[in-house]
């Protein structure tokens, strides 16, 4: 079948308004307020950086950022209720290295590192150290 330059530019036309109406018709994002987990009890490392940033991601987003602690489980509960959340941009996680390391610990955490999660940036990075101070009884 041969085409002539009418109907293919008539056959791109109908496609493009095809795939071109739910373009329009999809709004800004974020439409709504963002939550954030934070898979620890409130007053941790984790809970303090949310609550830092929380307020500066409101002002770049235009639209409030929640804050919300799901403690438990090494970090696992929260973790979890992130992969059951609508995977639609509007629930993140704030975690630790005990993301990666609760799998090999627990013989199942609820979580599939690999499949159920995508990280977007590294908030925090730091030298943890301890320090063993020994008095001797003279």
């Amino acid at each position: 079948m041969v085409f002539d330059r009418r109907t293919l530019l008539a056959t791109f036309g109908a496609a493009l308004v095809q795939f071109a109406a739910p373009l329009r018709a999809q709004t800004r994002f974020p439409a709504r307020p963002l939550k954030v987990i934070v898979p620890f009890a409130p007053g941790g490392l984790n809970d303090l950086v949310a609550r830092i940033l929380a307020p500066r991601w409101t002002d770049l987003l235009g639209q409030p950022v929640i804050v919300e602690n799901v403690a438990g489980a090494g970090g696992a509960i929260g973790a979890t209720a992130l992969t059951r959340a609508e995977p639609n941009g509007y629930t993140a996680l704030v975690h630790s290295n005990t993301l990666r390391i609760q799998p090999n610990i627990v013989k199942q955490p609820g979580y599939d590192i690999r499949k159920d999660f995508e990280s977007v940036s590294l908030m925090l990075h730091g030298a943890h150290t301890l320090i063993a101070l020994t008095l001797a009884r003279l």
